[in-house]
């Protein structure tokens, strides 16, 4: 027989696309494709957290490979508009941030935009969260440079309060010689 069933061609180019050595597939029915060997990262979890736990907030994620420094997240909230940077460690000072997101972040905030880095600290389980106007006078994000701290997982409380902080914070004044930076 020359021709095959396209449910035949579907399930065989799924087996071969994704037989690569770490991913495998298996179908049942045809219709349900369940990939194993595919491992969530902490940074993933986080993001959806913040989805499920911050509701009402219209939220973008960035992929941005094409413009390096540029956050992870962008969100708005009656009218207020932010940026979050996110970053998970199992250690308190192993995330740090690149020159290209320090950079961002520092012009972002020395024009009066709004943007935080949000750490999470899975060994010691925290959330923290940063201002970005902070970012260049830090070398890493650790909890006593945080504005705001939190157990995690954290409550709906938390996460409330966490939104609050991120659209209501005061925003740090710039003085004339750093707006030159």
């Amino acid at each position: 027989m020359l021709w095959a069933t396209p449910r035949k061609i579907y399930k065989n180019f799924l087996v071969r696309f994704f037989h690569v050595g770490r991913l495998q597939t298996y179908s049942c029915c045809c219709s349900f494709i369940s990939l194993v060997g595919v491992v969530v990262k902490p940074e993933s979890k986080l993001w959806k957290s913040i989805k499920v736990n911050m509701p009402g907030v219209f939220f973008t994620r960035l992929e941005s490979w094409a413009s390096p420094g540029v956050p992870d997240v962008y969100g708005c909230k009656d009218g207020i508009m932010f940026w979050l940077e996110l970053k998970t460690s199992t250690k308190v000072n192993k995330a740090k941030l690149s020159a290209f997101q320090k950079s961002w972040h520092f012009s972002h905030a020395r024009q009066g935009g709004r943007s935080f880095i949000m750490h999470q600290i899975l060994e010691e389980r925290l959330i923290c969260l940063f201002p970005s106007s902070i970012v260049v006078s830090i070398a890493g994000l650790s909890p006593q440079h945080a504005s705001k701290t939190w157990a995690h997982p954290a409550s709906q409380a938390a996460w409330t309060e966490m939104l609050d902080y991120i659209l209501h914070s005061p925003l740090p004044p710039f003085s004339a010689s750093s707006k030159s930076l």
